[in-house]
């Protein structure tokens, strides 16, 4: 009698829109789960995410800016 005003995506087709998917993918549930899959999208939102919050810590996020530092000119070393 009424019509409904709910319309039904065709079988298979998920019910979310593509920007939304998109924007849900970029941020990981988990980093280490991120990394397995090789993720590059989600390693690199959270890194930028990491950074911020070391930088917003101020002077009690020195030790991990430090370790960082020095893990980052580890990797270097070892590399060349």
């Amino acid at each position: 009698m009424f019509a409904s005003t709910e319309t039904n995506p065709p079988h298979g087709v998920p019910n979310r829109s593509p920007c939304r998917e998109i924007i849900l993918h970029a941020f990981p549930t988990s980093v280490v789960d991120a990394m397995a899959r090789n993720d590059v999208l989600q390693v690199v939102c959270f890194a930028v995410l990491f950074a911020m919050a070391v930088i917003a810590a101020g002077a009690s996020g020195k030790p991990v800016l430090d370790f960082c530092s020095s893990l980052a000119a580890g990797c270097s070393s070892s590399l060349a």
